[in-house]
């Protein structure tokens, strides 16, 4: 996953990454690490974002939380890549 931010991140932090269920209120905590950090100098690039690797889930929540990300509506932000979030 590659996230936007203006926050100073190096690769190979930790991070706890919060998702809200696009299909109810269930909420699913999932540990991440820094894969790359990108700064933002490209011309493509509109600021600095990091790539984020998961950690493995235990089986029965990776299959909620699939079945919770598959019920959910396409969505394309303007201004952003696809793929990208804002992290701040």
């Amino acid at each position: 996953m590659l996230l936007e931010t203006d926050l100073a991140i190096l690769t190979g932090e930790e991070l706890l990454v919060t998702f809200k269920s696009p299909v109810d209120n269930r909420w699913f905590d999932c540990e991440a690490t820094v894969a790359r950090v990108l700064q933002g100098r490209r011309r493509q690039d509109e600021r600095r974002a990091v790539g984020i690797s998961f950690a493995p889930l235990d089986p029965w929540t990776e299959i909620v939380l699939c079945d919770h990300l598959r019920a959910a509506p396409p969505v394309r932000l303007q201004g952003q890549l696809s793929g990208t979030r804002q992290l701040s």
